[in-house]
């Protein structure tokens, strides 16, 4: 990836925090830059409204999500017992086949909308504390990676 590109995204990002209009655009650009099929600002908190942000631009996926499948994803399940969030978190490394194959949230949420698999990092500045969210798409594998970068990207920001 060039610098330019680098640092027009970076640009874009600090531009959205003033715009948070233009957050949407912003976020479509991160994933299609990093390979993935969407990306989502998730609050730790979930009653925080200002920090629910995705790339998707029908946002009914968003509504499906805070509505119904943040209460089922395995994920919240398993944030307790991990290290503090460090580095880059997959789901599929922390849930068996099994887990993933019966659970609603990637049966019939992740899969009707084109995605396998999520993988977060958790960012905490002062009193604000989220996770960004990439789904990765079905056909999504790691040998063949797309970018150079993945969401880890927002830690050197």
């Amino acid at each position: 990836m060039s610098m330019m590109t680098i640092n027009t995204l970076v640009e874009d990002i600090y531009a959205s925090a003033i715009h948070p209009e233009n957050w949407t655009p912003t976020l479509s650009r991160l994933a299609q830059i990093t390979g993935y099929r969407g990306i989502a600002i998730v609050p730790e908190n979930t009653n925080d409204d200002s920090l629910k942000l995705s790339s998707s631009v029908d946002k009914t996926p968003d509504h499906e999500y805070y509505t119904y499948y943040i209460n089922i994803n395995p994920f919240r399940r398993l944030r307790p017992n991990l290290p503090r969030y460090k580095g880059l978190i997959r789901d599929i490394d922390l849930l068996s086949p099994d887990e993933i194959r019966n659970s609603p949230y990637y049966v019939d949420f992740l899969n009707k909308h084109g995605c396998s698999h999520t993988e977060r990092i958790y960012i905490c500045q002062q009193d604000i504390a989220f996770f960004l969210a990439g789904q990765r798409g079905k056909n999504y594998s790691y040998d063949k990676a797309t970018s150079e970068i993945d969401l880890c990207f927002f830690r050197v920001i």
